[in-house]
């Protein structure tokens, strides 16, 4: 028996039990497809973005329509494809895509063309033209949520850089060569080379002395008068400066050397 047509579907190699409208079983030990479908399109002369195949998602609900579908593209001559993911506000508004795998593999959400952006960094693109667009990473109220930059398949190599954010303490991380390099923690205090606030400052630094500095400013302007550091009072006003005086040399302002 290759197919059995019974009152809940068809079954084609499925033997006296059908559990769906439509139901294909087979072995594909040793990848011989036994259960695969093919659409063909005969179209020998398509350009790109003619339809190669699909399917679609109809609704009787309130007005009859198509509710979603997806679509195979060509992606120019030579046979690539793309495929489009589609949806619809409501079923008689029409389908509109909203995700597209195109045929590099490059996933665009709100876009039809994620190759159109920088080849760094268009394997995943998210587009919103009509206004504010982003993506969110949501964790519960313990735990972190984190983006990894990998090199490889295992040990450190998975996660060579990272940015986090701890829900348990509302702190982001930058880590970099597996090892955390700097925080921002709850009220904003910047921590590089330490987890925890020195002295009350909003910036802490640690760092071994005999091999490099603290913090390093440099101008590119070669002319006196550069400010490397102003200081100012609650409504803004300078009331001091450290700035450049020679190339050797730099001055202070009376009031911030005091």
């Amino acid at each position: 028996e290759r197919m059995r047509v019974d009152d809940t579907g068809v079954g084609i190699g499925t033997g006296a039990t059908v559990n769906r409208a439509l139901e294909i079983a087979g072995n594909n030990n040793g990848g011989v497809k036994a259960n695969y479908i093919r659409i063909t399109d005969t179209d020998t002369s398509a350009t790109a973005d003619n339809q190669a195949g699909g399917i679609e998602f109809f609704t009787n609900d309130v007005t009859a329509g198509i509710a979603a579908s997806m679509e195979v593209l060509y992606a120019g001559s030579g046979g690539g494809g793309e495929i489009t993911f589609n949806t619809a506000a409501n079923s008689s508004a029409g389908v509109v895509e909203a995700m597209r795998i195109d045929e590099n593999g490059n996933v665009g959400i709100g876009t039809t063309s994620p190759a159109s952006q920088d080849a760094s960094a268009n394997n995943l693109v998210i587009s919103d033209t009509a206004g504010n667009g982003g993506l969110t990473i949501n964790t519960p109220t313990n735990a972190i949520g984190a983006i990894h930059f990998s090199d490889g398949t295992s040990g450190a190599d998975r996660y060579r850089g990272i940015i986090s954010y701890g829900h348990s303490d509302n702190s982001m991380r930058f880590h970099t060569n597996t090892a955390r390099a700097m925080t921002i923690d709850a009220s904003g205090n910047l921590l590089v080379g330490t987890t925890s606030v020195i002295n009350t400052g909003k910036v802490s630094v640690v760092f071994a002395g005999a091999s490099g500095n603290g913090i390093s400013l440099k101008t590119t302007t070669a002319s006196n008068g550069s400010k490397f550091i102003s200081f100012a009072d609650s409504a803004g006003t300078e009331i001091g400066y450290i700035e450049e005086n020679t190339s050797t040399s730099v001055n202070y302002s009376t009031s911030s050397d005091q």
